[in-house]
């Protein structure tokens, strides 16, 4: 039951932020949150969508030192 939970959490920190108690998500962001970007691109591919912001993917990577061409 616990794991469900955590789980359920997890998925919801990607798909449905905001269903998330505000102390949760704020503990999160703090300890491991990604860019919005980033967030952006795995909730496209959980939800069987197309990708809105490969371009914005690039560029963060970029920022990081690291270049990469998404297609």
């Amino acid at each position: 039951m616990i794991m469900e939970n955590i789980f359920g959490f997890k998925s919801a920190y990607i798909l449905k932020q905001d269903s998330l108690p505000t102390s949760y998500k704020s503990f999160l962001n703090k300890h491991g949150g990604k860019d919005p970007v980033i967030l952006q691109g795995v909730k496209d591919i959980a939800s069987g969508k197309p990708f809105t912001n490969l371009g914005a993917i690039e560029k963060y990577y970029k920022t990081m030192g690291i270049d990469v061409k998404l297609n």
